[in-house]
């Protein structure tokens, strides 16, 4: 199930990349987000095939990071007032599907981050070429 939702979340990635969604953000958010995208998907897809890529440190400050930058993203940039005039069903509605999109990538993050110890071990045996 975890490849399908990989794969699923990967297309919606790409296909979000291609509508601008006409908020103004400075540059180095911008940029970060294209960064904290791509760590998501990469962490999603290494804990699914269960592959060691770079090592767990870095991906739990990259989680960390991630949840931050998705708060400030939030709070401080995105631009609500696309909902004005939206009914509070569809409002509910679209909450509840982006979450049901986007906390399955969080919580595969999180276990490839801090627990999952046997990817982490299995790099460490692993020769260096």
């Amino acid at each position: 199930m975890w490849k399908i939702y990989a794969w699923f979340y990967l297309l919606i990635v790409l296909l979000s990349s291609f509508f601008d969604d006409q908020v103004q953000v400075p540059l180095f958010m911008d940029i970060s987000g294209i960064i904290v995208g791509i760590a998501c998907v990469v962490a999603l897809f290494a804990y699914v095939y269960q592959k060691a890529v770079l090592t767990s440190v870095i991906w739990k400050a990259l989680f960390i990071a991630g949840l931050i930058w998705d708060i400030i993203y939030c709070v401080i940039y995105e631009d609500w007032t696309f909902l004005e005039g939206t009914s509070f069903g569809d409002i509910i509605i679209m909450s509840a599907l982006t979450i049901i999109l986007i906390i399955p990538s969080y919580i595969a993050h999180f276990m490839y981050a801090f627990r999952s110890k046997n990817i982490w071990k299995q790099k460490q045996t692993e020769p260096v070429i």
